[in-house]
């Protein structure tokens, strides 16, 4: 299955402006096409990076995969243009897939979100 966002609409986003808020429900999934972007997590009263994204990386995908609120903040570093598209049409693209290849995909995002809250648990 090939699957493009080229027919997605395209968004900017400034330095500094946040894209995604940890613990939102949002479903949107984002693909850079050109900038980079910072990944955080609140770890009582810091922050910490859990990565850097920039050039055809995607992010938001975790809640499109399990349904649970956002994990992480993502805020641009630089001018970022990406590609935005809202759940319902990489759903239903999701739903025609394998049921194996879901399953895999639940068990990675839960392992992600174990692992990224131990990180902020030890900092």
């Amino acid at each position: 299955m090939t699957f493009s966002m080229e027919g997605f609409p395209k968004i900017i986003f400034q330095p500094g402006e946040t894209i995604i808020k940890e613990g939102d429900t949002s479903n949107s999934v984002y693909l850079i096409i050109n900038g980079k972007v910072r990944v955080t997590k609140n770890a009582g009263a810091t922050e910490i990076t859990l990565l850097t994204q920039g050039d055809n990386t995607i992010f938001g995908e975790m809640t499109l995969i399990d349904g649970k609120a956002r994990s992480a903040s993502v805020t641009a570093i630089e001018e970022t243009l990406c590609y935005y598209c809202e759940a319902p049409a990489l759903l239903s693209e999701l739903r025609k897939s394998d049921p194996l290849i879901r399953k895999v995909l639940n068990i990675l995002v839960a392992i992600i979100r174990k692992n990224n809250n131990i990180l902020s648990s030890d900092s």
